[in-house]
This record gives structure tokens, C-alpha cells and sequence, in this order.
């Protein structure tokens, strides 16, 4: 082999291993970058709005003895013996059994299956909703009927869905059973996605809404979807700006993490 081949092989060698490299197929940004927070307004309501990386979310309901974690600091005490918590907030509406309301879906496992019953109250509200991520960690917000024709059966595709109620946003307009003037103040949080894909956790600041209110701040990140996780109770915890406390236990609960410092 001449010195001319030798250095052709060596590159094409090299060349090779940084297409291969699991670090050049994966931006180590997808692992390691913080969320980014907004500060929304609308009609003097003040919101939070977390972008968040698909990849660094997981839902949690129960540790392996089958446990309900039930609060943030139980939680958070368990995901930092391997990864950092940053983000902290509560999934869907849960029942008065402490079981989730509606589909609950962790690591392609349903461990409550779709709820399609009408009833009263806000997860009734329809139409309600399905946050998921898809094991490409592509995240989705769909009404639940369209949930119904497009994943229902296929749910070891996912890797986390929350049902929920009702949908805020669907396909860029706000809920039509909103009403602007509505007395309905509650502290609230939820979730959105844009067209590009963003997925962001949204929650009310220090001060109530009403849905309406919520929708129309939202609107604002570019969301077209998005969905109602709960309200009264909601708490988002972010790293370094506030505390994991809480008063009621929750069911579901979202985390946001990135590999331990």
C-alpha cells in the first residue's frame, strides 16, 4: 500500500467513526441542555413557560414495589440517585380513588386504560385530550378521539401519555366552550406543542385564570395544540427557583432530568 492509499484509509477510517459515534447521531444537547423559561402575560395573568426537551421527560405513577411516589420529594429523591431533576410538574386529572382519570401510558405500558365516558367536571370537558411521546421522542397532543384511531392498540410505540381534560388548543383555536368573562379562577398548568415540534410545560404564576385566559396566553409560545393538565392543586417545580412542597398527594407526575453532574 503506497503512502498516498495509507492517508485515503486513515481518513476514510476516521470519517467512518464520527458517522458511527452515538455522539455525532445524537447532539449531546439532547441530554444535557437546561429548559428555557418565558414569562407570558394576558390581561394583567402572569405565566410560566417552560420549553422542554421530549427526550429528558418520563411519567411516573408508582416505584417497582408498586408504590404511588405521591409527591415531588419522593420522586425526586428516587430519579437523583442516576439523573439531575430539573423540572418537576404534575400529569393529568386524577379520580377520587387516586388513580389516574384516564390513559395512563409508561414505557409502552398502559397502566389505565383510555377513558371515553362522559361525565361532569373539567376531564369531561370536551373535547379532552392525550399528551404523548412517541419512543422517537416525538411529542404529540391529540383530542381523544383522534388518540382512539391513531394509537389505541399500538401504545408499546409510546413511551408516556396523560389523558386529560379538556383540550385548551386544537389545531390553533381556542376551546369554543370558553367563555372570556368566565369567574372560573384557578391556579392551572398544562401542556402545549407547536408545528415545530416544541414541547413546552406551562403553568399559571403565583395568580389564578380561567381557561380562557390560559388558552389566550398560550397561544402566544406558537402553540397549536394544547391541553389542560389540572388546576387548584397544580404545582411546577423548576431547580434553584422554587421548592418541591406540596399539600396534596398527586397521582401522575412528569420529570424533566439530564444526566447527574
Amino acid at each position: 500500500m503506497t503512502i498516498k492509499m495509507l492517508k485515503r484509509y486513515v481518513m476514510a477510517s476516521l470519517l467512518l467513526c464520527v458517522i458511527l459515534s452515538p455522539a455525532a447521531a445524537e447532539s449531546p444537547a439532547n441530554e444535557t441542555s437546561p429548559p428555557t423559561e418565558k414569562t407570558l402575560t394576558y390581561q394583567g395573568k402572569r405565566f410560566r413557560a417552560l420549553v422542554v426537551n421530549p427526550a429528558q421527560v418520563a411519567l411516573h405513577w408508582k416505584d417497582a414495589q408498586g408504590k404511588p411516589y405521591g409527591y415531588f420529594s419522593s420522586l425526586k429523591k428516587i430519579l437523583e440517585k442516576q439523573r439531575e431533576v430539573v423540572v418537576l410538574m404534575n400529569a393529568g386529572i386524577y379520580a377520587s380513588n387516586d388513580t389516574p382519570a384516564g390513559l395512563h401510558v409508561e414505557k409502552g405500558e398502559v397502566l389505565k386504560s383510555l377513558n371515553r365516558r362522559r361525565g361532569k367536571g373539567n376531564f369531561h370537558l370536551q373535547p379532552n385530550g392525550v399528551f404523548l411521546i412517541d419512543k422517537d421522542n416525538n411529542a404529540h397532543i391529540v383530542t381523544t378521539g383522534a388518540y382512539q384511531q391513531r394509537y389505541a392498540g399500538r401504545e408499546q410505540s409510546l413511551r408516556l401519555a396523560t389523558q386529560s381534560g379538556p383540550m385548551l388548543l386544537i389545531h390553533g383555536k381556542i376551546n369554543a366552550k370558553f367563555l372570556p368573562k368566565s369567574q372560573s379562577f384557578y391556579a392551572r398548568n398544562g401542556v402545549c406543542t407547536t408545528p415545530k415540534g416544541e414541547l413546552y410545560f406551562v403553568a399559571t404564576a403565583y395568580m389564578s385564570s380561567n381557561f380562557y385566559q390560559f388558552a389566550q396566553a398560550i397561544k402566544q409560545l406558537g402553540c397549536d395544540n394544547a391541553l389542560y393538565l389540572d388546576g387548584n392543586i397544580s404545582k411546577l417545580y423548576v431547580k434553584g427557583e422554587n421548592s418541591t412542597f406540596h399539600f396534596v398527594p398527586f397521582v401522575g407526575i412528569l420529570s424533566v432530568t439530564t444526566p447527574a453532574p
